[in-house]
């Protein structure tokens, strides 16, 4: 699959990567301001692709879809601006592609219970 600049921060737009089963995720970027390390790695846990992100101004990095950074290289810092890795040509799939965000809602959901209930509770000892 392939995403530029910011897509990584779309996490709707990257899931459907996750969904269609991409086992390698490029997503290039001039980086501005200059990144200063690799960003972007919960996507590539939350949706089981290895993902690789040559930037022009900032930290270039291939990482595995556990989010295992497996080469990094400054572009302030390169002689060659060649990057190596060797990556896991085949993803994992995730419950995250399926549900997405509901986990986290569904928590949120009993939070607010648990205190209802917590209150209700408190009102009766009273």
């Amino acid at each position: 699959g392939i995403s530029i600049c910011r897509d990584m921060d779309f996490q709707r737009f990257i899931r459907q990567a996750g969904r269609q089963k991409v086992d390698i995720m490029l997503s290039p970027s001039y980086d501005w301001p200059k990144s200063t390390g690799p960003a972007y790695l919960i996507r590539t846990i939350e949706n089981g692709f290895s993902m690789v992100r040559p930037t022009y101004n900032g930290v270039s990095f291939a990482a595995d879809y556990n989010g295992q950074v497996l080469a990094r290289m400054d572009s302030d810092h390169s002689a060659t601006g060649i990057l190596y890795a060797s990556l896991p040509i085949q993803g994992i799939h995730t419950l995250y592609t399926r549900i997405g965000d509901l986990l986290g809602w569904i928590s949120v959901l009993g939070v607010v219970i648990f205190w209802g209930f917590g209150s209700v509770v408190r009102q009766r000892s009273l």
